[in-house]
């Protein structure tokens, strides 16, 4: 067993101000496990209604999230103890496409329901963007925008383009445990191509 766990995490929000706009879905899974563990919570909001362009994203109405979600502070603590369990005292990684926005909503529900526990998800979190466009060397020092890296990514190698095409297709309707699946195999794949590089070296 390793010292660190890492988990894809993703959660879909009701609009882009944390603490205003409220998380109504959690998705989370295990990278690097053999037998992968997942974690999902719908949450009734406790927040204001939709922000424009969020509704067009989940594709369901805020009702929806009302009728069919865990309230709030039971979501936390069924977040928490899935951590503790799948962790079992190990530190956790929490892993993101975009960490800072979805960190930010994680932990504005984890201080209003249990502040005692938000210590668990601060050990690290790193954004799977970023990470592999330096490891790939990409210009990441360079000032580029982290589309214009992902861009050139793509173009080097066919198969981060699929995986990210998956992640972010136009019509697609987002749901937090897919796209936290989704995320995890394009930080395999990553790694993948970074291993064989070193290898060459």
């Amino acid at each position: 067993m390793t010292a660190t766990l890492r988990l894809s995490c993703d959660g879909e929000m009701l609009g882009s101000i944390a603490g205003k706009h409220a998380l109504v879905e959690l998705g989370l899974c295990t990278i690097d496990e053999q037998e992968i563990c997942t974690f999902s919570v719908t949450v009734q909001p406790d927040g204001e209604a939709y922000e424009y362009g969020a509704r067009e994203a989940l594709r369901r109405p805020y009702q929806f999230f009302k009728e069919n979600g865990q309230l709030p502070q039971e979501a936390a603590h069924l977040f928490i103890r899935f951590l503790e369990n799948v962790a079992q005292g190990r530190k956790i990684e929490l892993i993101f496409v975009n960490p800072g926005f979805d960190f930010a909503f994680i932990k504005t529900l984890l201080a209003r329901y249990c502040a005692d526990k938000v210590d668990l998800v601060g050990f690290r979190s790193y954004d799977i963007t970023s990470y592999g466009c330096a490891a790939l060397d990409l210009p990441l020092a360079n000032g580029m925008s982290t589309g214009k890296l992902l861009a050139e990514a793509k173009i080097r190698y066919p198969m981060i383009a699929a995986a990210h095409s998956l992640l972010y297709q136009q019509n697609k309707r987002h749901n937090a445990l897919e796209d936290a699946l989704l995320q995890a195999e394009l930080l395999r794949m990553l790694e993948k191509i970074i291993e064989k590089r070193c290898s060459n070296a």
